[in-house]
């Protein structure tokens, strides 16, 4: 696409350029240069514009342009991103990205392309006269291996489509509209993969850049810390696949649970999530969003399990620990390698009270000093007796939900609850 900037394009690839390293989003970017080109004469009655992005859930996005309707943007799953859906095969994406051309031009109003593809059969029908795609190439990242092309599209109902300066002009501004939307692209990704796997506050806090390791604070927070049942004999049955695929079913179910209540997951070991629910001057409020996320998984795992059983899968169930304490949040680790992540006795204790929910049999076991937080906002619960937990000097009395009562409560209330 290396091509000259025409003149009357200058104002616009200056707006771009600054609009793009201002931090502006995909979608202000493509309506800025489609409202653009149709101010300096270009008779531009749609655009669409798609790309893979890195993402761990969506494996691409599309946008199409109308004066009408401005941008719509649509995403598709990583499992069948934008190159293997079915309208892949349609449109003339599909060669360009085969035969690696920079460019194809199609004109409707003769006919050029309806019959090799549906997709300009169907813009013919509705009055399009021209249309021109172009693949914009990117300097390829060997740390990346993913397609680092944009593909965009510029189409008209103007009677005779376009001239051949209005294709100078689409064709001058791709590549400036290209490396404008990798720099938004690379913001959003860098977001989106620090909220992935480090959490939504620790990823806002290194995007505020608090990264120095060693730089803490001190917070009051409830922690959870979870298991699940008899993972390793199971480990031991399944096919490796079959067991990512069983810790990816039951992790989902833990931290939907927690997310949905403001907690944060902090931390996968094994089988094992910790997590926290941030105290601010309202401590119960904390413990009752945490047993409102045990409620959930509780009541999730109970419908998701017939139904693996039926399907031939194995079933497991979380056991749960929850304690209240103050911790130190923040960055630990080496030189190179950093975690962000909670530390103090509150979290060894956390982690004990966790390991003891075999051997009282239950699924959710608390700490004395949860439980006289709590005590019946989130859940009605009920005392196990007094337990000394390994390396924990004082022995103090656990508790767990009391199952029957909560039974015998209705809906509402479990909703009021969580």
């Amino acid at each position: 696409m290396k091509t000259a900037t025409p003149a009357n394009l200058v104002p616009l690839t200056d707006w771009l350029i600054r609009t793009g390293i201002g931090g502006a989003t995909t979608e202000v970017l493509v309506e800025g240069v489609c409202r653009g080109l149709r101010d300096v004469g270009v008779p531009l009655d749609r655009s669409f514009i798609g790309q893979q992005v890195l993402h761990p859930v969506i494996g691409g996005l599309s946008m199409i342009w109308t004066p009408e309707e401005g941008v719509a943007l649509n995403h598709f799953e990583r499992l069948n991103p934008i190159i293997r859906d079915s309208s892949w095969a349609a449109s003339p994406f599909s060669r360009l990205h085969d035969e690696k051309l920079p460019e194809l031009r199609f004109r409707l109003l003769d006919g050029e392309g309806v019959d090799e593809h549906d997709l300009l059969g169907d813009l013919k029908g509705r009055g399009y006269t021209d249309y021109l795609c172009q693949r914009g190439l990117l300097p390829v990242d060997e740390r990346r291996t993913m397609d680092a092309s944009f593909y965009l599209s510029w189409t008209t109902r103007a009677p005779g489509g376009f001239s051949d300066t209005h294709l100078a002009y689409l064709r001058g501004i791709a590549g400036y509209l290209t490396y404008a939307l990798r720099n938004a692209n690379a913001d959003d990704s860098a977001e989106v993969l620090l909220r992935t796997y480090l959490g939504a506050g620790p990823s806002r806090r290194v995007l505020a850049g608090r990264i120095g390791r060693g730089e803490t604070e001190e917070i009051e927070a409830v922690i959870w810390f979870s298991d699940l049942q008899g993972f390793t004999r199971l480990t031991e049955q399944l096919s490796p696949a079959e067991g990512v695929a069983l810790l990816n079913d039951y992790a989902e179910i833990v931290i939907d649970a927690i997310e949905r209540r403001e907690g944060e997951v902090l931390k996968f070991i094994g089988d094992g999530i910790l997590a926290i629910f941030p105290i601010d001057e309202r401590g119960v409020t904390a413990c009752a969003r945490a047993i409102g996320a045990v409620l959930e998984v509780t009541d999730r795992v109970a419908r998701i399990n017939p139904e693996r059983a039926a399907a031939g899968l194995a079933v497991t169930s979380p056991y749960i620990g929850l304690n209240v304490g103050e911790v130190v949040y923040g960055n630990v680790g080496g030189r190179e390698r950093l975690d962000f992540t909670v530390v103090g006795q509150a979290v060894n204790e956390a982690s004990r009270i966790a390991a003891l929910c075999r051997s009282v049999d239950q699924r959710v076991v608390m700490s004395e000093a949860f439980a006289d937080i709590a005590g019946d906002h989130g859940a009605p619960l009920v005392g196990l007796g007094r337990f000394a937990l390994r390396g924990i000097a004082r022995p103090q009395d656990l508790f767990t939900i009391d199952w029957a009562a909560v039974a015998d409560r209705t809906p509402r209330q479990d909703e009021a609850a969580s």
